[in-house]
């Protein structure tokens, strides 16, 4: 159990107090503290403010690195691949003496979307950001932490008992089903943003269909299916 939550409703990223970290956070003007900026995924709610002219290093997984190059158009060299259950040692002063740890895990939401667990003089803080869960997602590293997070920092966006959703491998097999009813029909997929890849590529495995698409770009919307 954390010893303090934060619920961020109003804005999906932020830059936590008394530490040297920015999350899904892109106004560094307004948060001279930070130091390291992370991104969880790249949902356009959490890359609200990115642009070209960013300028400071991203820590993110490679999928969205990728995507921060194509969509955004940001340097290359500011991109910083983390691995996943991988810790990595972070500096805190020019000299290394004081440090941070940060864990990357999957949070099973999109393509390339991660949780983070910083740990460092400010004590434990795990950051969702957008996640999925289902039972065994959690590796035995992240759970042997119970009972010692200091501060908890959640997506709640659908945390209300009325939020009931089927599993996800049951809502794809209910679109396969509507699209099999309606065989002799065109049948439109409505794709606002990325994180429904998984449901194009079993589409087009189940009923031998191509799919094409087009790159989103920054200020646009996409292609077509």
């Amino acid at each position: 159990r954390a010893s303090k939550t934060m619920n961020q409703s109003n804005t999906a990223g932020w830059a936590i107090p008394s530490t040297p970290i920015a999350v899904d956070y892109w106004r560094s003007s307004s948060a001279p503290w930070a130091k390291y900026f992370f991104l969880t995924h790249c949902h356009s709610d959490h890359t609200a403010g990115l642009s070209p002219s960013w300028n400071f290093p991203i820590y993110c997984s490679k999928i969205s690195g990728e995507l921060l190059k194509l969509k955004f158009e940001i340097k290359p060299e500011l991109i910083n691949v983390l691995e996943v259950d991988e810790p990595r040692l972070f500096p805190l002063d020019k000299r290394g003496r004081e440090t941070m740890t940060v864990t990357a895990y999957d949070a099973n939401h999109i393509a390339g979307s991660l949780m983070f667990l910083f740990q460092g003089y400010f004590g434990t803080v795990l950051y969702t950001g957008d996640f999925r869960y289902v039972p065994g997602m959690l590796p035995e590293s992240l759970l042997a932490l119970k009972g010692n997070i200091d501060l908890c920092c959640f997506d709640n966006t659908y945390a209300d008992p009325s939020c009931v959703f089927p599993p996800r491998d049951a809502a794809q097999a209910d679109v396969l089903q509507v699209i099999r009813n309606y065989s002799d029909h065109d049948v439109l997929i409505g794709l606002s943003d990325i994180g429904k890849e998984w449901l194009l590529e079993k589409i087009a495995s189940e009923f031998g269909e191509k799919v094409r698409g087009g790159l989103a770009t920054r200020g646009g919307r996409g292609g077509e299916i």
